[in-house]
Formats: C-alpha cells, sequence, structure tokens
C-alpha cells in the first residue's frame, strides 16, 4: 500500500470454477480502514467471464460504499468492452 491505495493484481482467470482467493485477497483491503482507494491490475488476466465481472462489480459497489476510490487498469482489449458495457473502465 502506498497512500494508501492498494494495487491489486489479478492472475490467469477469474470464472465460477476459479478459486476464490482472489475475492478473499481484496475484500479484506476494502473492510482496512487505512486503504483510500483500490487499484485493480489486469495486465497478466488471461481470461474473465460473467461471474468474473460479477465479482468485480460488487468489489466496486462495496468500495464506492466505503467511500474508497475503485480503478482498473492493464485491461486487454479484448477486456475493454465488457468493462466499458459495465462501466468498470
Amino acid at each position: 500500500m502506498e497512500n494508501g491505495i492498494c494495487i491489486v493484481r489479478a492472475l490467469g482467470s477469474l470464472t465460477l470454477n476459479s478459486p476464490s482467493h482472489f475475492k478473499n485477497q481484496v475484500l479484506p483491503l476494502v473492510e482496512d480502514e487505512d486503504t483510500q482507494g483500490l487499484i485493480i491490475n489486469f495486465e497478466d488476466l488471461n481470461y474473465i467471464d460473467s461471474f468474473g465481472i460479477g465479482l468485480i462489480v460488487s468489489i466496486q459497489k462495496q468500495a464506492q460504499e466505503k467511500g474508497k476510490r475503485f480503478s482498473v487498469s492493464g485491461l486487454k482489449e479484448s477486456h475493454q468492452q465488457l468493462f466499458r458495457i459495465t462501466n468498470l473502465d
């Protein structure tokens, strides 16, 4: 964490069948009072399905409810349209 901003890297795939370690890593950061913002870096994400998009939307919503900034970075061109449609970009 630097200046209250946490950067989390999404690796591999975010799907219904993915282990829940990503969620278990990110949600405590959203709850942490020292966290002012969260950036999820998708540079190393290979695949995301509707479950993964739903997870990111849920994380974004929780962050906003806590008054924390939320953003994404490193989106591959193939994922950008999905993130635009869901207003996550």
